[in-house]
């Protein structure tokens, strides 16, 4: 049983890791199609990152948490 459950632990991480990145990017499409504000596309330099995309999804799951 504990073989199983952590399995499925791990799958949902990657599942989390891919849903949290490929969101992100989302706002960067958006940006491109003018249907958000120009900020939200800006990409990290050096590591190549959507940072304010990222920022943008942590504030709109953190919204979601306080408001139940």
């Amino acid at each position: 049983v504990m073989v199983v459950t952590g399995l499925i632990f791990l799958a949902m991480l990657g599942a989390l890791n891919g849903t949290v990145f490929a969101g992100s990017r989302i706002a960067i499409a958006m940006v491109d199609h003018g249907d958000c504000f120009p900020a939200a596309g800006y990409v990290h330099p050096r590591w190549n990152t959507p940072t304010v995309g990222l920022w943008m999804q942590c504030g709109i799951a953190v919204a979601l948490l306080a408001t139940g």
